[in-house]
């Protein structure tokens, strides 16, 4: 894989430039918070309440030739998020002079709310330089300003920071918009498939390929604090286990007894939690990174334990089971549907999932409020979302098939693939958490489009260097 790109740098505008909180834009503004946000946490009334998009709009943002469109990139950033509606721009002859400034706040002033972000691009030709001043048009106000900058061949990620940093001001959230996802692109036949292990920026641009397909790869999983991720790959008609750091391009094939089936990482990154799969069982052990060594975690019971997902705080883990895990050991029996199950490190069971149907691949919310899962029901699948505890279910989503849903980092979004039709290829598609944006990820490369399954967002980002 190619080397991670270089941060870009920041500067001391007003204020610093802070890639950490995502807190751009110096403060010359006005009085209390920014108007519809308090600087806490988003919280989303997704049964009942109003969702309002946040009316933006772009100015400046000047393109350095015909493939380098930073406001472009923000602005699709942001309207694919879901939470931001994009407003026209009144005032499209005298963008050269918008960009030095103030412009007429009130062409928008019929948008209750209305942001209007403006940049100011320079560049020597090899540094790019961004001024930013968001203003709002209802107060008639520059709110904040402040500048960044990065290497011109880095001109995409500036863009993507950019977004997080507008994100992150109007909704209080954290910004995904630099992360990416890792997943599995598909081509070749039915008699002859190809499955390589692919990571893509979440905004469909940058594939690139991992593995090199002549092995077929499956069911990757990403690291939340390393460069590490997790797949099974098939050798001698055996699925292994393989751990791959993308960055050093280090590779350990995982301890199994029979097929692994999967793996997660820890939140720490030092262990990976395995479902291993011998003799018509399902065990769930251990490994630890530091010592090599693996522990079982259950007994084998003749039932299916599959796709484990930690809760963030590691002290738990959320997992599928056709076998009732709450039962003592003598009298577990096959319950048929899969259910999801939550199991603490000291061995304490409770049933999460409550409804009818087959419940498959959970996954734990980074914030630890959601549980995302697969339900299957009357022959339909379903992407859906509960509350830790079991309440609140909802579904988000419904195709011919569905699978594997990931977080993003901000538990704002979930990835997820999905076949449309019988026999036609796996799509990655995104949803928001309310459901109401839903939007497939293009997975193209080399002028040949590529089918997409079993993906995981990889919230790992590389620390910068000096």
């Amino acid at each position: 894989m190619p080397h991670s790109p270089k941060k870009p740098y920041f500067s001391m505008a007003k204020m610093l430039f802070s890639l950490v909180l995502c807190s751009v834009l110096s403060t010359n503004h006005a009085e209390g918070p920014l108007p519809g946000q308090n600087k806490k946490p988003l919280e989303l009334t997704v049964r009942k309440g109003v969702f309002s998009k946040i009316p933006i709009v772009f100015l400046g943002f000047q393109t350095l030739g015909s493939d380098m469109d930073i406001g472009s990139v923000v602005e699709n950033d942001l309207r694919l998020s879901g939470s931001f509606s994009i407003l026209p721009n009144y005032s499209m002859g005298q963008r050269d002079q918008e960009a030095l400034s103030k412009p007429n706040l009130l062409l928008w002033q019929a948008y209750p709310g209305a942001m209007v972000v403006q940049g100011n691009i320079t560049s020597n030709g090899s540094t790019i330089s961004v001024e930013l001043k968001m203003y709002d048009a209802t107060l008639n106000k520059l709110l904040k300003t402040g500048t960044i900058y990065a290497s011109i061949s880095q001109w995409r990620s500036l863009a993507h920071l950019i977004s997080n940093a507008i994100y992150y001001e109007l909704t209080g959230e954290k910004g995904i918009f630099d992360t990416q996802i890792v997943f599995v692109a598909q081509s070749g036949t039915a008699l002859k498939p190809v499955a390589r292990i692919a990571i893509i920026d979440q905004d469909g641009y940058n594939l690139r390929f991992l593995t090199s397909g002549d092995e077929y790869c499956d069911s990757p999983k990403t690291s939340l604090v390393s460069p590490n991720i997790a797949y099974s790959f098939l050798n001698k008609r055996r699925y292994m286990l393989r751990m791959h750091n993308i960055a050093t391009e280090q590779k350990t094939i995982l301890p199994i007894k029979g097929i692994g089936i999967s793996a997660e990482f820890s939140p720490n990154g030092r262990d990976v939690l395995i479902s291993d799969s011998f003799n018509g069982s399902t065990t769930l052990n251990i490994y630890d990174m530091s010592t090599g060594q693996t522990r079982q975690l259950n007994r084998s019971y003749g039932g299916i334990a599959v796709s484990p997902s930690y809760a963030p705080d590691g002290q738990s883990f959320v997992v599928s089971s056709d076998q009732d895990l709450t039962a003592s050991t003598e009298t577990k029996r096959r319950i048929g549907a899969p259910k999801l199950y939550i199991v603490q490190n000291n061995g304490v069971v409770q049933l999460l999932s409550k409804g009818k149907g087959s419940y498959l691949s959970p996954s734990w919310s980074p914030d630890g409020k959601y549980v995302a899962f697969v339900k299957r029901s009357k022959g339909n699948y379903y992407i859906g979302v509960m509350n830790r505890d079991g309440t609140g279910e909802r579904m988000l989503a419904s195709d011919h098939m569905i699978d594997y849903p990931s977080w993003a980092p901000n538990s704002r979004m979930l990835i997820f693939c999905a076949q449309q039709r019988r026999f036609s290829p796996y799509s990655l598609f995104i949803v928001d958490l309310t459901g109401r944006s839903l939007r497939k990820l293009p997975v193209q490369a080399g002028g040949a489009s590529y089918g997409g399954k079993h993906p995981s967002w990889h919230a790992y980002k590389a620390k910068a260097t000096s």
